[in-house]
């Protein structure tokens, strides 16, 4: 059995700010699918409000961009699976209803461009299986392979420190991978290593299928915390590219044609954001100034300060029961 949770504002009657999902009838609108390695609620929870943050939404550890994520026109999910290792039931129950809601190619393509996943570390094996699922019933469905290429190629893809190869994963993507983490050292990492000791660079990106590599040199920090730090100039190009995977979902809710996703629009977020160049900070606030949510308001400092005091008032209370 799959539970599916989003996250919502917090609130006296929701102090951790999490809703479950009840019904498809509550997806009715494109979203960020952030999947941890671990299934507990300390890591389900936690990678949504990680990917809310990578989207310059305000959480309680960051005002971001100061988005107020219960007016964002996407919503930020995540997962937990009731049968260790199982994800049939994602796909079958939730994700390939959402996918093929109206049976047209072009209604499919639509509605994989709604679909954004923000994965860490192992994530990236249960996003495998979920994009291997995909592709086994649209098959069966009657699609042809060069149609389902076209389908699942819609759908984004951030993979934050992967351990295993994106090279063969048909949406598209981009893995942030520092080579000096050492848990999740591979040949990808040796690769890169050596074309940033060969260039005298802090960072390279190299082009794989539908989508990017983005390796530097880091801390070493495996945590997905350390990713969004201030001080890690990879924050900037992984926030862009999320955010604007992000937003594109929404923009195209407004058109009829489809506006793609390629490799061809990632390369260019990802170098303009490379925060070996220019200050994070300062790439951040220009992010933050072109990104187009909609009508979505944004919280000011003082707003966001208050929130906060109210949301640390709710955490005592809950420490106190």
């Amino acid at each position: 059995m799959i539970n599916i949770y989003r996250k919502c504002e917090k609130s006296i009657d929701n102090i951790y700010g999490i809703k479950k999902i009840e019904s498809l009838d509550e997806i009715d609108r494109p979203f960020l699918f952030c999947i941890s390695p671990k299934e507990d609620d300390n890591s389900t929870f936690g990678i949504i409000k990680e990917g809310a943050r990578a989207c310059r939404v305000r959480t309680t550890d960051e005002l971001s961009g100061g988005f107020k994520i219960d007016e964002m026109g996407a919503l930020f999910l995540g997962f937990r699976e009731e049968n260790d290792g199982v994800f049939v039931d994602l796909v079958n129950d939730f994700l390939y209803p959402l996918l093929t809601r109206i049976k047209d190619i072009n209604s499919i393509k639509k509605n994989a461009r709604k679909m954004n996943f923000f994965v860490y570390c192992n994530g990236i094996n249960i996003y495998k299986q979920i994009e291997r699922r995909l592709y086994d019933l649209l098959k069966q469905d009657g699609y042809l392979e060069e149609q389902i290429v076209e389908i699942i190629s819609q759908i984004s893809l951030v993979s934050i420190a992967p351990n295993s190869d994106i090279n063969n994963i048909i949406a598209a993507k981009v893995a942030f991978k520092d080579v000096c983490d050492r848990d999740v050292y591979d040949y990808t990492s040796k690769v890169a290593e050596k074309r940033l000791n060969r260039d005298g660079r802090m960072s390279t990106i190299g082009g794989v299928n539908n989508g990017a590599i983005y390796a530097y040199y880091g801390t070493g920090e495996h945590e997905l915390k350390s990713y969004l730090k201030d001080e890690n100039m990879v924050k900037s190009s992984l926030c862009a590219i999320t955010s604007k995977f992000l937003e594109n979902s929404i923009q195209n809710e407004t058109t009829f044609e489809l506006i793609p996703i390629s490799k061809e629009f990632i390369i260019p977020i990802i170098l303009k954001n490379n925060g070996e160049f220019e200050d994070v900070g300062v790439q951040l606030s220009k992010l933050d100034s072109t990104l187009q949510y909609g009508n979505v308001s944004k919280y000011s400092k003082e707003e966001s300060d208050r929130l906060l005091v109210f949301e640390k008032s709710l955490k005592s209370d809950i420490h106190r029961l």
